[in-house]
């Protein structure tokens, strides 16, 4: 993904969405690099569950 340079695994947390993951992460909340990362698990952003393992882009590049 432009802009972003590898992932770190994620795993979710009950009560996690992933607005809350990007704001963990990335300090906003601007979950689409988190969700278009995960495409082949995720197929609507408001249905993760915990348990899941998900890629979180990094933007430290």
């Amino acid at each position: 993904m432009p802009g972003y340079g590898g992932w770190q695994p994620y795993t979710v947390k009950p009560g996690d969405t992933l607005t809350k993951i990007a704001q963990d992460q990335y300090g906003n909340s601007n979950f689409q690099p988190i969700f278009e990362a995960n495409q082949h698990i995720l197929s609507d952003p408001n249905l993760i569950f915990p348990g899941q393992l998900l890629r979180i882009p990094r933007n430290d590049i």
